[in-house]
């Protein structure tokens, strides 16, 4: 169903030696638990759980979303293409978004800015970055490239980009990753993935690698239907596994967990769904300490069922966020399961601080803020002359 408010979808360092890709930008600060401790103390119930919603909005009218905004207190906003309209009127939105009084944080503002087909700002006043299949074949500039796609999205204000695709292009019959990847071998995404990453990070942009644990070796769009992967498990630790396993060890700072049934991790739940990919493999196993994000819980993937359900069952399997990028209702009602879940104990008071201790030490370290960003200095930077002459400089 679909309310009068429905919304659509709903998010620096060079890798050498022993540096971390995802090492906050200079100035950012880790924050042990015990000072966030008392902050975390300070929100209520619904503010907590509104940190675990990242939301999208399905219009463009300022007053109507606010007053959604500040129902859900959501802790991060995703912007589609259908958000970006003109340079100052997105600016604007932004910046009321971002300042909105009511939230009790700042929000991660992301989108899916990848290049190629999945390029959400307009190419009439952004650059038109090229396919993840192009940087791959020139891996020397992908560094360069993510940071000036990084900086075009911090001049608009936004702190987050659901980048880059790790997924090794291994069937060529997939109808949903193709040339979003870097291509076919590990070694091409990896050469190319890591270099993303510290592009966006040394931009102040904070990468999200996607889609763990490897959405290459599928049949299936996931948008539409649950995609099945039966590798064993040997060669998915030697090919699907290893550009996150890659990514974890560099310290990348977020990463999105996909609605797969990977049979040789768990047979039974979606990646995002299973608690033994999740908190066993990622968490206890790799050790990774940085933040969990869902792909959208409304994908036909697993929104056959109840949305309430499933996402509390992601956040028991581990997961700090949770996308809802469709429409108010739904948004609502995965709001409306996790406060009962917390009511009713079912999800532990630990377990939530767990996640929040890791959305709000994430923002800290990037320095996430309510800063309005100034109009003319965005229009110098999105869609500049040395920007637009990088990506002519690869002659694709």
């Amino acid at each position: 169903m679909r309310s009068a408010f429905a919304i659509l979808i709903v998010c620096a360092l060079l890798l050498s030696g022993c540096q971390m890709v995802g090492r906050p930008p200079e100035g950012g600060s880790q924050i042990a638990e015990p000072v966030l401790d008392p902050r975390i103390a300070n929100l209520s119930l619904e503010q907590k759980v509104g940190q675990l919603l990242y939301v999208g909005l399905e219009g463009n009218d300022v007053t109507v979303n606010q007053v959604i905004l500040s129902n859900l207190q959501p802790g991060g906003l995703i912007f589609f293409a259908r958000n970006f309209t003109t340079l100052e009127q997105t600016a604007e939105a932004l910046n009321a978004y971002r300042q909105n009084p009511d939230l009790a944080w700042p929000m991660f503002i992301g989108t899916d800015q990848e290049g190629g087909q999945v390029s959400r700002l307009p190419v009439a006043w952004a650059t038109r970055f090229p396919t993840a299949r192009t940087v791959g074949q020139h891996a020397d500039s992908a560094q360069a490239l993510a940071l000036a796609m990084g900086q075009e999205l911090a001049a608009l204000g936004m702190n987050m980009d659901f980048a880059p695709v790790l997924d090794v292009n291994s069937n060529p019959q997939n109808p949903v990753i193709g040339d979003r990847s870097f291509g076919s071998t590990v070694e091409t995404v990896w050469a190319a993935g890591h270099q993303v990453i510290s592009g966006l990070t040394a931009s102040g942009v904070i990468p999200v690698v996607k889609h763990f644990p490897g959405h290459g070796d599928t049949s299936v769009d996931s948008h539409t239907a649950l995609p099945s992967v039966t590798a064993d498990r040997e060669l998915l630790e030697n090919r699907e596994l290893r550009p996150f396993k890659d990514a974890v060890d560099a310290g990348v700072p977020a990463l999105m967990v996909s609605h797969l049934l990977v049979s040789a991790l768990d047979p039974d739940r979606p990646a995002s769904m299973s608690h033994s990919i999740i908190t066993g493999l990622l968490r206890e196993q790799w050790g990774y300490q940085g933040l969990v994000v869902t792909d959208d819980m409304e994908m036909g993937a697993i929104s056959q069922g109840n949305i309430g359900e499933a996402a509390v069952q992601a956040v028991l399997a581990g997961a700090d966020m949770l996308l809802v990028c469709h429409t108010f209702d739904k948004q609502q009602a995965v709001r409306d399961a996790l406060l009962s879940a917390v009511q009713s104990e079912r999800i532990s008071e630990e377990r939530l601080n767990q996640s929040l201790t890791r959305i709000l030490t994430l923002k800290d370290q990037y320095q996430v803020n309510r800063t309005a960003v100034e109009v003319q200095q965005a229009r110098q930077v999105l869609g500049s002359p040395e920007h637009r002459n990088l990506v002519k400089s690869l002659g694709n």
